[in-house]
């Protein structure tokens, strides 16, 4: 005689590898824009540097 398997009760803390959580995707910066900042941003405090005589 066999036993009903009983339903696995999930603890709500952990993750539940069967149903993982969504992950929102947002629309992530091109190379090219990353790029642009970064040289902006240096370029900025180099120029704020040089002009303050630091």
């Amino acid at each position: 005689m066999s036993h009903p398997a009983k339903p696995v009760k999930r603890r709500r803390h952990l993750m539940d590898m069967d149903a993982p959580p969504k992950v929102a995707q947002r629309d992530p910066m091109s190379l090219g824009q990353v790029q642009k900042w970064v040289m902006s941003v240096l370029a900025v405090s180099t120029i704020l540097h040089l002009a303050g005589g630091w």
